[in-house]
């Protein structure tokens, strides 16, 4: 969601209470494994997305592959948060 807005004010911006086809997607980086764990302060925008009905996916549970291996001679690199 963007920075500074709630999911009230995103799913105002779009449409709201028409309830516009959207894609209305929270994705929670809680996989410190295998990618970096940015949960911390996520509380608001995880509350905010179960008021609004958004889909909550997280990566470590529903990401089978975060990052795939790479074959080419440019490797994935990961930046620090």
């Amino acid at each position: 969601m963007p920075e500074g807005l709630s999911a009230t004010e995103v799913d105002r911006s779009h449409g709201g209470a028409q309830r516009e086809p959207a894609l209305r997607l929270l994705v929670l980086h809680d996989d410190g494994e295998r990618e970096f764990a940015y949960t911390s302060g996520a509380e608001k925008a995880l509350s905010e997305a179960h008021t609004h009905s958004w889909t909550v996916v997280n990566m470590k549970d529903d990401f089978k592959t975060v990052f795939a291996p790479h074959t080419s001679g440019n490797p994935v690199r990961r930046r620090a948060p």
